[in-house]
């Protein structure tokens, strides 16, 4: 999806139904049958996937072994950022489910973890270590998000919010390549939208239900049934 599209007009609940956009549908989605629902407004883009497993995630991926023009500034900072994370973690107070790991263990982050890097350990770690334009375009997401995940400046500072994302989005494109423009990345210019409705990304995310699942897989693996 390109980010020639940046300006155009938000779909609607009377768009989606009626279906102006013929290539954006498949087929009726059940959720037309609640004729009461307004389901560009319900079905919300949320962070955990859009902004953290998604966009973060590629971001690492693109600087730890993209094409050279826009990874670490050196073979050896990886294991510098590496070491500064495994620093850290005597840092993190207990409110945090997880300890920042390696980047060596990238494949095995949950999505907490790249929250915790794009909100907190990211800005610190990555200085003078990323090529200075990617890393000002990096701190466009951080502080767009950081914004939009906190309850006293979601909305205040909304609009700004969105800017910087916006922002952040055309720059994608011009540094990493237009073809990277993924729905993840695109849809980074509508989560103000979201917020506007619905509050701030922790009132309408998935973490909560990410914690959740893993209490139960972990009471479950350290049950003992009796034969």
């Amino acid at each position: 999806m390109s980010y020639l599209g940046i300006n155009a007009s938000l779909r609607t609940n009377v768009s989606f139904r009626s279906k102006t956009d013929e290539d954006y549908h498949k087929g009726l989605s059940r959720l037309e049958l609640f004729h009461d629902l307004n389901i560009t407004d319900c079905v919300v883009l949320e962070y955990m996937h859009d902004v953290c497993l998604g966009v973060m995630k590629r971001l690492i991926s693109f600087w730890k072994k993209g094409k050279k023009s826009v990874r670490l500034i050196n073979d050896n900072v990886t294991n510098e950022i590496s070491s500064e994370l495994e620093h850290l973690k005597s840092y993190f107070p207990k409110e945090f489910n997880r300890l920042p790991r390696s980047l060596e263990e990238l494949e095995y982050w949950k999505a907490v973890e790249f929250r915790s890097f794009l909100l907190y350990s990211g800005p610190i770690v990555l200085k003078g270590k990323l090529q200075k334009t990617f890393y000002k375009h990096f701190m466009l997401l951080h502080c767009a998000i950081r914004l939009l995940v906190s309850n006293e400046t979601c909305i205040t500072y909304n609009e700004l919010a969105n800017t910087l994302l916006r922002q952040f989005v055309i720059e994608y494109a011009e540094r990493y390549g237009e073809e990277y423009i993924t729905y993840n990345v695109h849809g980074l210019i509508h989560v103000s939208h979201f917020v506007k409705i619905h509050g701030s990304l922790d009132t309408f995310s998935a973490f909560k239900f990410e914690n959740y699942l893993q209490n139960i897989k972990n009471t479950l693996k350290n049950a003992r049934f009796p034969l």
